[in-house]
């Protein structure tokens, strides 16, 4: 898969909240950093892996059953990296525009950053 595809099915698997799609666009033992993950899960240091990944977003899902993505913008950075821009909207929630960095490597995300 291309980066640009990637992307694409990384923001559908959100949308449709399908974990399991969403994980199986990441390796094994890929790293995911966010500051939101710091706040709400401090004992994380906002550092997600494995298991932790997959019982985060399955929280998020479950608190924020209307939770979605928009894409808005795909930078790629040479052959290993992406760098995207979205709105996150949900309810209760101001709308906010995130960007991500992304790392590929062999048709799956190695690494992901919030910004």
């Amino acid at each position: 898969m291309k980066n640009s595809e990637i992307i694409k099915a990384w923001i559908d698997a959100f949308n449709s909240k399908n974990i399991e799609a969403l994980l199986a666009l990441y390796e094994d033992g890929a790293i995911h950093s966010s500051p939101r993950a710091a706040k709400i899960s401090p004992e994380t240091g906002g550092i997600l892996t494995g298991a932790v990944l997959k019982k985060w977003w399955t929280d998020a899902f479950e608190r924020l059953p209307d939770l979605r993505y928009e894409l808005r913008s795909e930078i790629g950075i040479g052959d290993h990296g992406i760098e995207i821009e979205y709105m996150r909207y949900a309810t209760g929630e101001e709308p906010s525009l995130v960007r991500e960095f992304f790392v590929m490597k062999g048709g799956k995300i190695i690494c992901s950053e919030v910004c």
